[in-house]
């Protein structure tokens, strides 16, 4: 049975509707105000335009002759091939702006008619179409719901894109030099190119039902819509910033459709993003910084004694900015003959500096943005501890930060951005950060081929682009990309900050500048988001927060502070009763204890004093161990020790050819979850094993183990106390198989007849659960008494049967993807708690057998038979099935 045999779901038919008056019927109801919400704005721009005829002309005028040719007939695959064509041999090449419909297809038997619709839009589709939806889908992305939904197929599902409308590439563009006339074109763009998209996704029906009925009104005929299609949020939101929980509103929409595509796509997002909230990432410390920079730089060619000559000030010789861009500024005013055309804006800070950051001027929107470029209206450059000593600053246009567009005539724009290079040779500086990506193409086109790069730098897990400035084959100085930092909003996403962070942190490594790195940036965004969530969960807006749903920014913030044991955060919840309620009083100890008040005494706040008390002593514990633990990391940093290389060139894959097989734990978990959600059950898992959830076992324990192994602690609540760290994985081999495969037997077996404590998993009023780990590599269920404590200890042991015989109480049971050679049906796993008396009888475990558990399984009874390494290494074993596997079982070497 195929991994997606439940995603067959038939296709019913469309017909494709009058084009001009849908347009009439859409339009109208936009310009009339029926729209309502963050998009009312609408009614303002149609009137803007010239009303709703002039928005439908427009409209229409740049819809491709071959798509009338769809109107009034029922669309199949074989039609839209035959439009498609005939769009090809008229007009082979794309324009720069237009829109595109992605009809996939599958070609199995019985779904010949098969059908999904993806509208799209793009103001460079050539490249976007090859660079990223083609390039995607070629390696089996799973970024986004239309990439999954062709991952299902399996191979045999088929994009196929259909210009749907085109403009030319300078239609919302002008050369003259009025502002308005700039900002009401761009504006102007965004309405005829959004409406042309909504229409589009009405004539298909690619958006959820209810999406559909609020933005175009319901069907003319009355009928419900299909909710069949591969679109999620409203093209009217194109270009505005929608917090990550509106975001997850219209994914769960999803839920509401027939095709099971649809829900598994919304059951992988939430699996994805509990992933990424239960990450914890390595703390990174200035020498971290500096030795993976030098890493770099040499693989580049420069020697390491250019690269300590950069915490030096850099020679340069004096360049006149001023009188420069006071030439220019004059010729250009005279030119636009404009009074209130503003000057350009000179760099702030100090040439003798050795940190550079450019910013963009287009960026708007801003908050504390005065009117003039300066430290004190930037914010977030003082959050990280920037100043007019030890910085230059700068936008790339030496236009207003945060101005808008440029102002500037096309001439004199591009004169004013090869006056970069003379602000960036004529001072000190040596690190130059470019904050966003109309920066960084600035900045690079100006210098050339003089820079060598990019080479990609990867920290935590997020790739930045680095490049080099030779000077007498020196290195002379480096550019580091950067989001843009300056815009503040409490929604942010954790790992934005913890990007800005590790910039800042690389700046002051390679420059010598200490103190530069700051928690402001993500503490503001964390205060701010806190009180919000708690304000909603008093109102009962949203469930309370709980150890196993944390958000990503209250996690980073606990673990900058300690608390990287799930144990101790699950205790910090129940003192306060809420995780929210619990974090919000240890913000107020922090800040009594900032403050210098007695915080010995007792406690005389809103929260309950003993509870506060108990907060004080966890706080004590915790933040005392995390101490130890900086100290220790620090003298081991300082040691010069070899450490795991966290940067690398390129994301590294396996030289194997098997799919699935990853060194990037991450995407192998992507795919390894995903896998578990399109797998078919071939059969109800035991009663004492179903998951309350809806998420199998291998899913539930995929997100516990990267949980522990991303951890910057080797202990985690439900460890062996003696369990040891992993060695290195072997080529070919995950992590946890390979360290198994490297004890001797007797240390193997130690680990299985061990003392486990658990904590309880799936509590109910009536149920009670725990993970038992075997062998560190695979865990099954065991269920608990209501009355025994979270912190329960059980003991466990190894039964084997002899060679050839199965064991009638194996612990991965009965499953007909055993192999009559499989090692796995040969071993039985013993339990019981060790407090439980000398009566205390042992139990048989149970694991719902899976072909990944029988893998782990297998290499586990081979190590305790003592088979050598090299044998096991050279043994054919089965690898669970991925989405990339199109001919059934694939065998890899462990």
């Amino acid at each position: 049975m195929t991994p997606d045999a439940d995603c067959k779901y038939p296709t019913l038919p469309i017909t494709f509707p009058d084009l001009r008056k849908m347009f009439e019927v859409v339009v109208g109801r936009l310009a009339r105000g029926e729209v309502g919400g963050s998009v009312s704005d609408y009614v303002q721009r149609i009137n803007m335009f010239g009303g709703i005829e002039r928005v439908v002309n427009h409209a229409i005028n740049a819809i491709e002759p071959e798509i009338f040719m769809l109107e009034g007939k029922l669309l199949t695959p074989t039609l839209l091939r035959t439009v498609q064509q005939q769009q090809v041999q008229r007009q082979p090449q794309w324009p720069d702006i237009a829109g595109y419909v992605d009809f996939v297809t599958d070609d199995r038997e019985g779904l010949e008619d098969y059908l999904r619709y993806y509208v799209g839009q793009s103001g460079n589709s050539p490249r976007r179409l090859v660079d990223n939806h083609i390039a995607a889908i070629r390696r089996a992305s799973l970024d986004s719901f239309h990439y999954f939904v062709l991952c299902r197929g399996l191979g045999h599902r088929y994009a196929n894109f259909l210009r749907l409308w085109s403009f030319p590439k300078d239609r919302w563009q002008t050369t003259s030099d009025n502002v308005l006339q700039v900002k009401t074109l761009k504006v102007t763009g965004e309405l005829v190119q959004n409406v042309l998209k909504l229409i589009f996704c009405r004539a298909f029906a690619s958006l959820p039902s209810r999406v559909l009925t609020e933005f175009t009104g319901p069907t003319l005929d009355g009928e419900e819509w299909l909710n069949v299609g591969l679109n999620v949020m409203s093209p009217l939101y194109q270009g505005r910033s929608l917090s990550p929980a509106t975001q997850r509103e219209f994914i769960e929409l999803l839920r509401e459709s027939p095709d099971p595509d649809h829900v598994a796509w919304a059951n992988f997002s939430r699996t994805r993003r509990r992933y990424k909230n239960l990450s914890k990432p390595r703390i990174l410390f200035p020498g971290d910084y500096r030795r993976e920079i030098e890493l770099l730089a040499q693989k580049a060619g420069f020697d390491l004694a250019s690269i300590s000559d950069l915490r030096l000030p850099a020679p340069f010789s004096p360049f006149s900015i001023e009188s420069e861009l006071r030439s220019l500024d004059k010729e250009a005013h005279c030119k636009a003959n404009d009074e209130n055309l503003e000057p350009f804006a000179m760099p702030v800070g100090n040439r003798r500096a050795k940190i550079g950051v450019i910013l963009d001027s287009d960026t708007t929107g801003l908050e504390g943005v005065g009117s003039s470029l300066g430290f004190n209206s930037i914010w977030a450059l003082g959050g990280m501890k920037l100043t007019p000593e030890n910085s230059l600053v700068w936008t790339s246009s030496f236009e207003q930060h945060g101005s808008g567009p440029s102002r500037f005539p096309p001439d004199f724009r591009n004169r004013a951005l090869k006056l970069n290079r003379s602000v960036v040779l004529g001072s000190a500086i040596r690190t130059i950060v470019l904050s966003g990506v109309q920066v960084q193409h600035d900045i690079i086109s100006v210098f050339g081929e003089e820079l060598s790069g990019p080479h990609k730098l990867i920290l935590r897990d997020h790739p930045f682009r680095i490049w080099f400035l030779r000077s007498d084959e020196q290195l002379s100085k480096i550019f580091i990309s950067s989001p843009e930092p300056v815009i503040h909003s409490c929604l942010k996403d954790a790992q934005y900050a913890r990007q800005i962070t590790d910039v800042f942190g690389l700046v002051g490594a390679v420059t010598g500048t200490t103190g530069l790195i700051s928690g402001i940036y993500a503490d503001m965004n964390f205060y701010a988001a806190l009180k919000i969530r708690r304000n909603e969960e008093l109102a009962g807006e949203c469930a309370e927060m709980t150890t196993e749903t944390i958000d990503l920014q209250s996690r980073e913030w606990l673990l900058r502070r300690g608390f990287v044991d799930d144990a101790n955060v699950r205790q910090l919840e129940q003192i306060a009763g809420s995780l929210t309620q619990g974090i919000a009083q240890l913000v107020t100890h922090l800040s009594h204890k900032a403050r210098k008040f007695n915080t010995n005494g007792p406690y005389g706040g809103w929260y309950d004093d003993e509870a506060y008390q108990e907060l004080k002593a966890l706080w004590d514990s915790v933040h005392g161990a995390h101490l130890t633990r900086i100290k220790e990391a620090r003298e081991f940093s300082l040691s010069g020790a070899k450490e795991d290389n966290p940067i690398v060139d390129d994301l590294l894959v396996s030289g194997s050819h098997q799919p699935g097989i990853l060194e990037d734990p991450t995407i192998q978990f992507l795919i390894d979850t995903s896998e578990g959600l399109m797998k078919k059950k071939a059969e109800e898992p035991h009663g004492d094993e179903q998951e309350s959830d809806g998420e199998s076992e291998d899913e539930a324990e995929e997100k516990e183990k990267f949980a522990s192994h991303s951890s910057d602690t080797k202990t985690q609540s439900w460890s062996a106390n003696n369990l040891k760290p992993f060695d290195t994985a072997l080529e070919g081999q995950s992590s946890q198989e390979a360290g198994i495969s490297k004890k001797e037997p007797e240390d193997l077996e130690s680990l299985l007849i061990s003392k486990y404590k658990t904590h309880a998993v799936n509590v109910t009023a009536d149920r009670r659960a725990a993970w038992l780990p075997i062998g560190g590599v695979f865990k099954f269920r065991v269920e608990l008494d209501v009355d025994i404590p979270p912190n329960a200890i059980f003991l466990l042991r190894a039964d084997l049967s002899k060679s050839g015989t199965s064991h009638p109480n194996r612990i991965l049971g009965d499953f007909e993807g055993y192999e009559p050679n499989d090692p796995a049906l040969r071993l039985a796993v013993q339990y019981r708690l060790e407090d439980g008396g000398a009566g205390t009888e042992w139990k048989w475990a149970k694991r719902k057998p899976t072909e990944k558990a029988i893998r782990h399984a297998n290499t586990i009874v081979d190590r305790l038979e003592g088979k050598p390494m090299e044998v096991i290494r050279k043994t054919k074993r089965r690898f669970y099935k991925t989405m990339n596997n199109l001919d059934g079982p694939v065998y890899v070497y462990t």
